[in-house]
């Protein structure tokens, strides 16, 4: 019955602790995710699957050339 108790107060410290966290930093989840993702790609040598990069802003020279 030690055991279980012992292994129930890890737990409830466990959770506290990944709740104040997830206070703390609100895309931990999503940070979690890419790792995993980027670990298993390295671990199963293929090509990591990128996100695609945002569009480039328009040049300066071509925003002054607009009216």
């Amino acid at each position: 019955m030690k055991f279980l108790k012992i292994v129930a107060v890890s737990y409830l410290v466990k959770t506290l602790l990944v709740g104040v966290a997830w206070l703390f930093i609100p895309d931990l989840p999503t940070r979690a995710v890419d790792l995993a993702r980027r670990t298993w790609a390295w671990f199963d040598a293929a090509p990591a699957a990128a996100a695609p990069a945002p569009p480039a802003p328009p040049p300066a020279s071509a925003a002054a050339r607009t009216e």
